[in-house]
């Protein structure tokens, strides 16, 4: 599911980590190495996969743990993965989602890049990848691109990708960002229509079959063994 998932939602031009398989062993004091497994090698989301992910690679990583939200207490529950730290950028995207007016979309897009919102929202139901937010709070990472001052979202992990056994949570969200979006404004539950329809068409346009197919035979034997 991390290999995989990670190689579509790159195809789809969201910054994701790099993603491949490592057969691990281990020697203690000298002795015969014991194989311990295939485990998925992932690139660590820190400030050399923002400098190769973002043109502007100057700002602050910020990792969503449980909780984080864009409100008054979830706003302290994001861990800093790169970059100065300046806190009081989340605490401006907080004021300015909390104190929204009549279009929503208009005033979270001045700290937010909604389309990439969007993008991440829907990629994450079409892939079946709703463990974090915004259906849970935590499990994302958000990018405070320097070039405009906006947060641009990508996933925390893909371990729970391609999930047949929940249904799709199309109007089922916890994040502040996605309530408000589906709640309070006339004009972003289309938006979110035609981005989810997007995402959908992408899904099943994209070589997804082909390359998880590929994936089996390269870690089969390994997972055997394992």
């Amino acid at each position: 599911r991390t290999v995989v998932g990670y190689h579509l939602w790159r195809e789809a031009g969201v910054p994701t980590p790099q993603a491949n398989y490592a057969q691990l062993y281990l020697s203690v004091e000298g002795g015969s190495p014991q194989y311990l497994g295939l485990y998925a090698n992932v690139e660590e989301l820190d400030s050399d996969w923002v400098s190769h992910n973002y043109e502007s690679d100057g700002g602050d990583l910020w990792e969503g743990l449980d909780s984080a939200d864009f409100t008054s207490a979830g706003i302290t529950h994001f861990a800093l993965s790169a970059g100065a730290g300046n806190q009081a950028a989340l605490d401006h995207v907080r004021k300015a989602i909390e104190g929204h007016g009549d279009d929503f979309y208009a005033d979270a897009d001045d700290v937010i890049d909604m389309e990439n919102f969007l993008d991440f929202w829907t990629l994450s139901i079409a892939t079946g990848n709703r463990a974090g937010y915004p259906f849970h709070l935590g499990d994302f990472y958000a990018y405070l691109n320097p070039e405009d001052d906006r947060l641009v979202f990508t996933p925390g992990d893909m371990d729970n990708s391609f999930d047949t056994g929940t249904p799709v949570y199309a109007g089922y969200v916890t994040g502040s960002v996605a309530a408000f979006c589906l709640y309070y404004d006339d004009s972003c539950p289309d938006r979110y229509r035609t981005a989810l329809q997007d995402s959908v068409t992408f899904y099943e346009n994209s070589d997804i079959t082909t390359f998880a197919e590929a994936m089996q035979v390269l870690s089969d034997e390994a997972m055997q063994d394992d």
